[in-house]
């Protein structure tokens, strides 16, 4: 599985993006704390300082992505899975594909029933 994590919402404080960045960090430093990070960034969304972002990541048993949040090292590779996402016509997240076909149904069975079929 591949998580593009693609900065759409506007912000004044260009938040998404930020998040974004925090997460490639937290995956680029400990994969495994990728998504206990994501699911605590996920299940309250509302706009955090960089200090905010790296203690929700630390909280949720991830690494110390301080630094990196602070620099800001992914937000580049994020705006270039913005991009990519526009270029390539995704209408919007989340999106799943597989073999580059997109799933396009609404719940679990739906979902479970497309993968069982394309394998």
């Amino acid at each position: 599985m591949e998580y593009r994590l693609v900065p759409i919402l506007p912000s004044g404080s260009a938040y998404p993006a930020r998040a974004a960045n925090a997460l490639y960090c937290v995956a680029d430093k400990d994969p495994a704390g990728f998504l206990p990070a994501m699911k605590a960034l996920y299940a309250d969304q509302r706009e955090r300082s960089d200090e905010e972002l790296a203690s929700v990541v630390t909280q949720a048993g991830g690494p110390d992505v301080s630094e990196c949040i602070a620099r800001g090292t992914f937000r580049p590779y994020a705006a270039v899975s913005k991009g990519n996402m526009l270029l390539d016509g995704v209408p919007g997240t989340p999106a799943i594909f597989m073999n580059g076909e997109e799933f396009d149904g609404a719940s679990f069975d739906e979902f479970k029933a497309w993968v069982e079929e394309r394998f």
